[in-house]
């Protein structure tokens, strides 16, 4: 699995523009398609649930201020995704598109690393939510 580059320094100070402009767009899409009658993806109470723990445990390491208690909650976010993304939860004609919002968020785990990792990611996580519900993913039901 390939790591997002959340950065385009090794100080981790400039984050990488392309995560928040044109791969969460492509994400987005990728997570529902409306047509005529046809509304199949990814449920918008779904994304906003993992984008919820996203910024939770953000604001957490906020409070904290301690990386060793908040990183394997972060970690764990990826066996709450596999379970959100089991057939019978999502059925048949909406798996595939869970299965690239499984995809997004094991990625995102993956690369992260440390607190400033998180917080990318939760930017990151924030654009997807936002183009999700410009490009119409409030209609899939």
């Amino acid at each position: 699995m390939e790591k997002i580059k959340f950065f385009d320094d090794n100080g981790k100070k400039v984050i990488n523009f392309r995560i928040l402009d044109e791969e969460a767009e492509k994400i987005a899409q990728s997570l529902f398609f409306v047509s005529g009658r046809n509304k199949n993806g990814v449920s918008s109470s779904q994304l906003r649930k993992f984008f919820y723990e996203i910024k939770s445990l953000e604001k957490k390491y906020d409070y904290e201020k301690n990386w060793d208690t908040v990183k394997p909650l972060v970690k764990m976010i990826k066996s709450k995704v596999a379970y959100a993304n089991t057939e019978k939860k999502v059925g048949r004609f909406n798996k595939p598109y869970y299965d690239k919002f499984t995809e997004f968020i094991n990625t995102g785990i993956y690369s992260i690393e440390d607190e400033k990792d998180l917080k990318a990611f939760s930017k990151m996580f924030e654009a997807v939510v936002g183009f999700y519900y410009g490009l119409g993913g409030d209609s899939v039901k």
